[in-house]
């Protein structure tokens, strides 16, 4: 087939058509300047409820499926929460349901913030809780997951993740089923409320993880690492996603220094979870067949 690299490092990895290119060309056409672009507000007043989104966020202006600028959705990052304030992040996977770390949980009683688009706050509580057994302290399934009291609107979009055949659409490292040597590059969050890039190093099915790199081997990407794209102390549950036809994929929630359980390997584990508080919500796959398979 023939082979549109976008560099150096993507000869003969990533084909014209395959999500990996989209997610690598998108990555490349939003650079900006990193001292205005990574936070995503410019005002944060936990105590007054204000939030306003930085209008130079590089999101701002993400090329969309069309290849047209457009604005990506990140209201599914939450900002605060009354357990750990702006520390124990973590993201919406559906309406009615957060995602977090088990190890850094929250807890039934607890309120979560999202903010929408024009800076409306929206308050939901925290309901119903089940942390993955076996997962608090140990062990690489580290999920929490949160049932709100009612789902948020419209104006707050859900993640998505990934397939559960993810592997016909991303090249893979022999039979390991990881990410192959050209790395990915992902947008991570922290406790700041920033988006960095970081690369993504591999997807390892026999622990069902995810792992990023710290070293950006894009130079054009130095600029959004942010010093480094490690996660430090605090920062876990903080979510981690591609960019597939201009929108949010969650990979992870932070675990420890640029690892996490891969969510998209836990997808029927956790609709299980949802159909047993007796929810008819379900993880949001992203449609990949628009894309090209790999052989």
């Amino acid at each position: 087939m023939e082979q549109n690299p976008t560099n150096e490092i993507d000869q003969k990895v990533w084909v014209q058509d395959h999500a990996a290119l989209q997610v690598t060309q998108r990555a490349d056409k939003s650079i900006s300047n990193a001292a205005q672009c990574m936070p995503i507000y410019y005002k944060q007043e936990h105590t007054t409820l204000n939030y306003q989104r930085n209008l130079y966020n590089w999101c701002v202006n993400t090329p969309g499926p069309s290849g047209a600028s457009m604005p990506l959705d990140l209201t599914c990052i939450s900002p605060w929460n009354s357990r750990g304030m702006y520390r124990r992040g973590g993201c919406l996977v559906t309406s009615r349901h957060f995602l977090c770390a088990a190890h850094y949980p929250l807890a039934v009683g607890d309120t979560i913030r999202f903010v929408t688009n024009d800076n409306t706050v929206i308050t939901r509580s925290v309901v119903k809780s089940f942390l993955h057994s076996g997962t608090v302290g140990q062990g690489w399934s580290d999920i929490a997951l949160m049932q709100l009291d009612a789902d948020v609107p419209s104006s707050i979009t859900p993640a998505r993740v990934l397939p559960l055949n993810w592997k016909q659409y991303f090249p893979l490292i022999n039979n390991n089923s990881n990410i192959r040597g050209s790395l990915l590059p992902v947008l991570q969050t922290d406790q700041q409320e920033r988006i960095r890039y970081a690369e993504l190093y591999s997807i390892n099915m026999s622990y069902k993880t995810v792992a990023t790199k710290a070293i950006i081997s894009r130079p054009q990407y130095t600029p959004l690492q942010g010093g480094s794209s490690y996660w430090v102390t605090g920062d876990s549950g903080s979510p981690l996603f591609m960019i597939i036809d201009g929108m949010l994929v969650l990979l992870t929630c932070a675990r420890t220094r640029g690892t996490g359980p891969a969510i998209h390997e836990y997808i029927n584990f956790i609709n299980k979870r949802f159909l047993a508080w007796g929810d008819r919500h379900t993880l949001h796959q992203i449609n990949l067949t628009a894309f090209k398979t790999i052989t």
